[in-house]
């Protein structure tokens, strides 16, 4: 369950860096506490959505306006997810690789088609691998970059914005609104699963973590692009992070984008189909050449422009877990 929350939260926009350049660090030194918001708002809410399908509460028991509404929400924050990561691969390509441009999304798609179509297996196994390695790396990235520039903490600053945002508060909410958006289909699969009803109440528990966790590795790795001002001028910034620091960490670090690129558009492509989905005709088909459409905007135009929009549908998620509380402390009081 750790793994699951976490590997569905650090897509291709934490990986490459531009959701927390974009979400946080624009913010300079207040975008920590974005960072630390976020990470206990992911806890809290995960941890409520674990204790509320244990009580039977799932989105397939929704109605209505609401219902329809989230399901369609559901439906466009995946293929954003799904557009995110081939506009990341398509420019890894281009720039480590120096590939022609739409070659990494369409390789990207193709490879994710194949593996769905010739049955999904051991994909879960290659996100619960790849999230310890990336909460390694952002942790090893924060606390290098203190080692190397700490005498600069106090300067630290706005580089490569110049518009106006939400402020780093508004700013905060919108990423948690959009990530848990994302991340409820699969944490309310996973909720289905037998180690689920094994463990009982110890899921809500590892879920909680995991949420503080991802606020913990947001954390470091805003640090290091703080501390690397430059870096938020590329449209991939933990590629030049890594670059900074010599040819054998770029080069892995290269390996363990790819990885989890691949993982993630595997994955998120599969929780459509699987999920809110899977009665549409020709789902595979339909949803992968509306990513690969949509990848064309670019990475960061995928995260500045249309993850604010869907945060809409996780507000209204957020709106309905909130109702379920309610009710249930209604009813013990009875």
């Amino acid at each position: 369950m750790f793994s699951i929350y976490l590997g569905t939260v650090v897509g291709a926009g934490f990986a490459t860096g531009r959701e927390i350049a974009y979400f946080f660090a624009r913010y300079g030194r207040d975008g920590l506490k974005g960072c630390l918001v976020t990470g206990v708002l992911l806890g809290a809410f995960g941890a409520i959505t674990i204790t509320q399908a244990k009580q039977g509460a799932s989105m397939a028991e929704l109605t209505g306006c609401l219902g329809g509404a989230l399901r369609m929400c559901v439906i466009v924050a995946g293929v954003c997810v799904v557009s995110g990561v081939l506009a990341s691969s398509d420019r890894v390509c281009m720039e480590q690789l120096n590939m022609p441009r739409n070659f990494g999304a369409l390789l990207m798609c193709g490879v994710s088609y194949l593996v769905i179509k010739g049955g999904f297996r051991r994909v879960g196994v290659a996100s619960a691998v790849m999230a310890p390695v990336l909460l390694f790396w952002a942790i090893w990235l924060g606390g290098s970059s203190i080692c190397e520039k700490g005498e600069y903490w106090y300067t630290l600053g706005l580089a490569g914005y110049s518009e106006p945002g939400w402020g780093w508060l508004g700013s905060a909410l919108i990423y948690f609104l959009y990530n848990f958006l994302v991340a409820f289909p699969a944490l309310e699969s996973a909720s289905k699963s037998v180690s689920f009803l094994q463990n009982g109440g110890q899921n809500w528990t590892t879920v909680a973590l995991a949420g503080l966790t991802i606020g913990l590795m947001a954390f470091g790795l805003c640090v290091a692009e703080l501390l690397e001002p430059d870096c938020l001028l590329f449209e991939i910034p933990a590629l030049r992070l890594s670059s900074v620091r010599g040819d054998v960490v770029r080069g892995a670090y290269f390996i363990v984008l790819t990885m989890a690129l691949t993982s993630t558009a595997i994955g998120a492509l599969y929780g459509l189909i699987s999920g809110p989905s899977r009665k549409l005709p020709w789902a595979p088909e339909l949803l992968s050449v509306m990513a690969v459409l949509l990848a064309q905007l670019g990475l960061g135009t995928i995260v500045e422009r249309l993850y604010p929009l869907l945060s809409i549908g996780g507000f209204l998620l957020v709106f309905w877990k909130l109702g379920g509380v309610a009710f249930q402390a209604k009813n013990k009081t009875k």
